[in-house]
């Protein structure tokens, strides 16, 4: 080989040595988009993301800008003003066509929704907010006049939480505005008139209501307001007394045959014979189709009484089922008890599409590990496979009054 193609080789092998033995990975717009989406609740990386290339840009902002929390703070000019001044602007307006949920929510005492109307009417004005679909109010006092600047007839979603009203006609005034709600979560609403609606006044239909939850002593105040919508499939109460139990029963009896899901925290006043009083006034049988099923009696029911409970349960669609009770000694004693009905029950036709089950056992706690290991052999029969066992002080628990720091969580999954 002559000198001039020696170094030619060499040249080349140099070359060969400082390409990247990879090459860089380019990430298609496809799949850029699912990490983005991955990242819906980083901030910080979704800042980063955004300033990646153009086509990352958008993804990240959809998620930076689609939600974000508007807080008495929020009243200061140079906060809120400066704010509108963006969402109002023809040439930096980056925000207001990726707002979808709103949250106004006051940490203090009720106040007043007056000085948010600027941006209510903002979220008024569908060619700023193209998207703007969902709403929750806390701690807010919301007068007559305040409801026609909340732009009602755009939501699919409405959260009011600890929120006051002047009169129930208000409240119906409301009501009859959500001509699109699909869910309507209503926790702790006081009205300041003791006057109640008349008798003869027509209850509001909600025609695309899909999922009601009410909480809190809220079945006495919004029940009555409510014609039962024909569309609800999700349906969760939580209640304190019997005769919330029967007005919800009133409620149930149109709506049962179509519900797919129903939830019942029942708090009460601890006594044994509310168990056997709520399972008249639920009346699952009715319930035809329902696939997830939520009873949380940790006040009242045991273990003894579970069979009792889930012998109510006839829909062939069931999937899921979970439920709270608390534990006591003669629930566990070698001799047979009523519980020792579970894998036989569970064994029916009906309950052949479970695929997950969930215990919560109230305290107190030593009792755990003996129900663990009854539930892993008597359940081992139904090929229900156990796929997580947390015993102890769980992180969360699905329940409306939240974590109980002495609770087990047992969960089973086909």
């Amino acid at each position: 080989m002559t000198s001039k193609g020696r170094a030619k080789s060499k040249q080349a092998g140099s070359a060969e040595h400082l390409r990247p033995s990879v090459a860089p990975r380019v990430f298609a717009a496809i799949e850029a988009e699912e990490i983005i989406d991955h990242l819906h609740d980083d901030n910080d990386t979704l800042k980063t993301c955004s300033l990646v290339c153009r086509a990352w840009l958008l993804p990240s902002r959809y998620h930076l800008f689609g939600r974000f929390p508007s807080q008495s703070s929020w009243i200061a000019p140079t906060k809120l003003d400066d704010f509108l001044g963006i969402l109002d602007s023809e040439t930096d307006n980056y925000i207001s066509p990726f707002i979808r949920q709103v949250h106004f929510y006051n940490v203090c005492s009720d106040y007043s929704i007056v000085p948010f109307i600027p941006l209510l009417n903002v979220l008024n004005d569908e060619t700023l907010t193209p998207a703007f679909k969902s709403l929750s109010f806390r701690r807010y006092i919301l007068e007559s006049d305040d409801l026609d600047h909340i732009p009602l007839h755009r939501l699919t979603y409405l959260d009011i939480t600890k929120c006051t009203f002047e009169t129930f006609d208000s409240l119906m005034a409301l009501f009859s505005e959500l001509s699109c709600v699909e869910k309507l979560l209503v926790d702790l609403v006081n009205v300041t008139s003791k006057s109640l609606p008349d008798r003869d006044c027509e209850a509001v239909l909600l025609p695309k209501l899909r999922n009601l939850e009410l909480y809190a002593w809220m079945v006495k105040i919004i029940i009555p307001l409510l014609a039962p919508p024909p569309t609800l499939r999700d349906l969760s109460f939580g209640i304190h007394g019997i005769d919330e139990l029967f007005i919800m029963r009133e409620f149930l009896d149109d709506l049962a045959p179509d519900l797919n899901s129903f939830s019942l925290w029942y708090g009460g006043l601890g006594r044994q014979k509310d168990i056997e009083l709520c399972l008249q006034a639920i009346d699952l049988k009715a319930l035809a189709l329902l696939c997830t099923f939520k009873f949380d009696m940790k006040n009242h029911a045991t273990l003894s009484d579970i069979p009792a409970v889930l012998d109510q349960i006839t829909s062939p669609m069931i999937n899921h089922i979970k439920i709270s009770f608390q534990v006591k000694p003669a629930d566990i004693q070698p001799e047979e008890g009523s519980w020792r009905r579970i894998p036989a029950i569970l064994a029916r036709p009906n309950f052949r599409q479970l695929r997950k089950l969930e215990f919560y056992i109230d305290r107190p706690i030593h009792w755990a590990e003996k129900i663990e290991a009854w539930i892993r052999e008597t359940l081992a029969e139904l090929e229900l496979r156990c796929t997580a066992i947390q015993v102890g002080e769980p992180k969360v628990m699905d329940s409306y009054y939240g974590a109980d720091q002495h609770s087990t969580i047992i969960y089973f999954f086909k």
